[in-house]
């Protein structure tokens, strides 16, 4: 995949994801701008979309007005770095600023033409707009706390066509859960959980499988997904033709 293409696909999927939260009723007001070199993604109200972009040694010295436009509307972001940009000198800055690596994401990615017609082997269900609350009452067991006031303003969003919900069930009941979100010709995988009973059984194989056969039959051009690396989710990526695209270094300021 391009590597703008990339970039925008990622940018709408944050945006999509601050619309959507189950953490708020307030609205999202994302936004993306140039500060210098540097891509900022902004939202005054829903803190996760707040994100720094194309750092590197040379938009380094564009970061300190940058932090500064974060403080205005009270949030601290967290600083996106690809492999090849995080050099020595690079690191002792953010740490002078109060900065820790936190992750370290691989992204993958596959060309759907490059699918093979694969069958999954626990049953999985794609919903729709009128089954939503099955996808919300199985993410509740996650641990997510949601009051019906949020759900009324935010089930419009779920299971759609641009935000494809899956399941995969076990004796008839739904067990795990991932999504596929959609942009143009691009999907991007996420959103994977599996109760703990039913770990380490197969599902969220099932479910990939389920999406890949999903996105080749739209046609869609390519997908990508971010994993932790050496994880048995890459393994599983690699093992069905997902093929590295590039790494990623998070960068956040612990919290107070």
């Amino acid at each position: 995949m391009a590597g703008q293409k990339f970039k925008n696909l990622e940018i709408k999927h944050i945006e999509f994801n601050a619309q959507r939260t189950l953490r708020t009723t307030k609205p999202s007001l994302f936004e993306a701008r140039k500060s210098g070199e540097l891509l900022l993604l902004q939202d005054a109200n829903i803190a996760f979309a707040n994100q720094i972009l194309s750092l590197n040694q040379q938009s380094q010295i564009d970061l300190a007005d940058a932090l500064t436009s974060y403080k205005k509307i009270n949030m601290s972001p967290c600083i996106d770095i690809k492999h090849d940009d995080l050099t020595d000198s690079l690191k002792t800055y953010l740490t002078s600023l109060g900065f820790e690596l936190v992750e370290t994401l691989n992204f993958l990615s596959i060309q759907c033409a490059d699918i093979q017609q694969t069958i999954p082997k626990i049953k999985v269900e794609r919903l729709q707009p009128k089954h939503a609350n099955i996808f919300l009452d199985l993410l509740k067991t996650s641990g997510l706390q949601c009051t019906d006031d949020i759900w009324q303003l935010k089930q419009q969003h779920y299971c759609t066509e641009r935000f494809r919900c899956f399941i995969a069930k076990i004796d008839g009941q739904p067990r795990a859960l991932a999504t596929t979100f959609i942009d143009e010709q691009y999907g991007l995988l996420a959103n994977a959980f599996t109760q703990a009973d039913f770990q380490n059984i197969g599902c969220q194989t099932a479910l990939l499988t389920a999406r890949l056969q999903d996105a080749k039959s739209l046609g869609l051009s390519a997908l990508i997904v971010d994993v932790i690396p050496n994880t048995a989710s890459e393994r599983n990526c690699l093992k069905l033709g997902f093929q590295p695209l590039e790494t990623r270094y998070i960068w956040q300021k612990p919290d107070k």
